[in-house]
């Protein structure tokens, strides 16, 4: 007897914990939903695009700082720029001898260094007159600090075809001097036979 009205009570009780499991099941169900779309990259919109562009910096003394052509600029509302297929020359209002060339280049954020990227070539002279070929994938020209340079693997060509190769690189805007900083290799030209 004892057992019998043991057992009434926990059926109800039992049907009772199934009953709210199955509720905890479906209700957890429910809250999943759809699920949550991926986050879609963000593409970064140009507030200004300029094609076929001619770009002159002027310093502070009203003379000109640097002359940049380009087939797009695009300037960003965080005041930061690119630039695609340019040339830039000018340096130092004009008494400069490099002539940079790049597929692609970008003005930081609140900065005035340009960095160039992607094929970046660097032609003109010491001077001493003598003709150099620099290319890399990634130069910096900084005209507060008044230097070209770069961290990246380069290749330096003179004018009798001798070559180096070094890792960095540093050159004064004026042409003072270039610099090979690390792992530097030279791969002397034979001389020419007369």
């Amino acid at each position: 007897m004892l057992l019998r009205r043991l057992f009434a009570m926990l059926v109800p009780l039992l049907t009772l914990v199934v009953v709210v499991g199955l509720l905890v099941l479906a209700m957890q169900h429910f809250d999943q939903g759809q699920p949550e779309p991926v986050a879609q990259a963000v593409t970064r919109q140009p507030q200004y695009t300029l094609d076929d562009a001619e770009w002159t910096r002027i310093g502070a003394d009203g003379k000109p700082v640097f002359h940049i052509t380009a087939q797009t600029i695009d300037y960003y509302p965080d005041e930061s720029i690119t630039l695609h297929t340019l040339t830039m020359d000018h340096l130092a209002q004009g008494t400069s001898p490099w002539r940079l060339t790049a597929p692609l280049g970008e003005v930081p954020a609140h900065q005035q260094r340009v960095r160039l990227e992607n094929d970046v070539i660097v032609t003109g002279q010491l001077k001493d007159d003598t003709p150099l070929r620099l290319t890399t994938t990634q130069l910096w020209v900084d005209q507060q600090r008044q230097q070209i340079y770069t961290d990246q693997p380069v290749t330096l060509t003179g004018a009798n075809g001798q070559q180096a190769h070094a890792t960095g690189m540093l050159a004064q805007i004026d042409g003072d001097s270039v610099q090979l900083l690390h792992n530097v290799k030279v791969d002397y030209a034979p001389a020419a036979k007369k």
